[in-house]
């Protein structure tokens, strides 16, 4: 079951509930890491939505979102059937850009904020693009005002922690 879950959710940045459907697992019934992706993508298109970049938007403007880097971090197994609550955030913007972060709890264990294990992490850069000439482009200003807005309302929610790592593996570590 997917959705969208408003009860965590600060203005603007949906939270994405969704299921782990059975295809999309493993023979030892565990989420393959492609659809670790899909379930943010799809938590992404809910936080789009909110901040007023969705599908209408394109449909109206001919603008859109295209994402340019990603990072996935599997914090731990996720099964199947498990259900699944993401919660969006955006960490910064300017004119034509958005740094988004968005992690995976188990469902249930949204319900109590303390001592929750995070299932999952991926920050997204995404940018602005005019599909008609499929460039970048600055943001509409009311646009723009929305997802500052957004962001502001984040203010006194940390950044997840993770964000904003390389993957690094030391040369002179390795044998």
């Amino acid at each position: 079951m997917a959705g969208r879950d408003t009860s965590l959710a600060s203005a603007g940045c949906p939270d994405h509930r969704e299921q782990v459907r059975p295809a999309w697992t493993d023979r030892d019934g565990y989420l393959r890491p492609a659809f670790l992706v899909v379930i943010f993508d799809h938590a992404i298109d809910a936080l789009y939505e909110g901040l007023g970049l969705g599908e209408a938007y394109r449909r109206e403007t001919s603008f859109s979102t295209f994402t340019l880097e990603t990072h996935a971090l599997l914090e731990r197994p996720i099964r199947r059937g498990e259900e699944l609550l993401v919660r969006n955030c955006v960490l910064a913007v300017d004119a034509k850009r958005m740094h988004i972060a968005q992690e995976m709890f188990g469902a249930q264990e949204m319900v109590g904020a303390e001592g929750r294990v995070r299932a999952a992490l991926m920050e997204q850069l995404s940018i602005h693009v005019d599909l008609a000439i499929r460039r970048s482009a600055p943001f509409p200003p009311e646009r723009l005002a929305r997802i500052r807005a957004a962001i502001a309302d984040q203010r006194d929610r940390p950044a997840p922690a993770g964000t904003g790592q390389q993957i690094r593996l030391d040369p002179a570590r390795s044998s």
